[in-house]
């Protein structure tokens, strides 16, 4: 069992000022203590959260040290490679009425190739996914 985190809950959780900041540390909790089993994210999540999180704060030194928690943490970080590339261009153009971001298609190729059933979210488009379990 694994679980796959998506960046509006690193975001949330990093700022103390978002809205969702006692929501996401609730569902880290849970994630840090493998109650989803072990956690993912990917380079292009890692990239998401350090870009939105410094546009937010308007502070490079606190993104910093939050990139470096990410990157020396327990969360595995998998990279998206030429075929999870691929795979995620084929969801991002045959989703239908979905409109996932090209992101959020890579984080589901992500979770199709490692056999990731769980993703922690705040996005509700993930709910209408077959096989995926929201951890909200």
């Amino acid at each position: 069992m694994s679980v796959f985190i998506d960046a509006n809950i690193l975001i949330a959780f990093a700022n103390p000022d978002d809205n969702c900041h006692a929501r996401a540390k609730t569902i880290l909790t849970g994630v840090v203590k493998q109650n989803y089993g072990k956690p993912f994210i990917s380079d292009y999540i890692f990239d998401e959260v350090v870009t939105v999180l410094l546009q937010k704060t308007k502070d490079l030194k606190v993104t910093v040290e939050y990139g470096e928690k990410l990157l020396s943490n327990e969360i595995e970080i998998l990279t998206v490679d030429e075929h999870i590339f691929k795979e995620a261009w084929t969801i991002f153009k045959e989703q239908g009425q979905t409109k996932l971001s090209f992101t959020d298609c890579t984080n589901l190729a992500i979770m199709r190739t490692h056999n990731i059933q769980h993703i922690a979210t705040f996005d509700q488009a993930y709910k209408k996914q077959k096989n995926i379990n929201v951890v909200d």
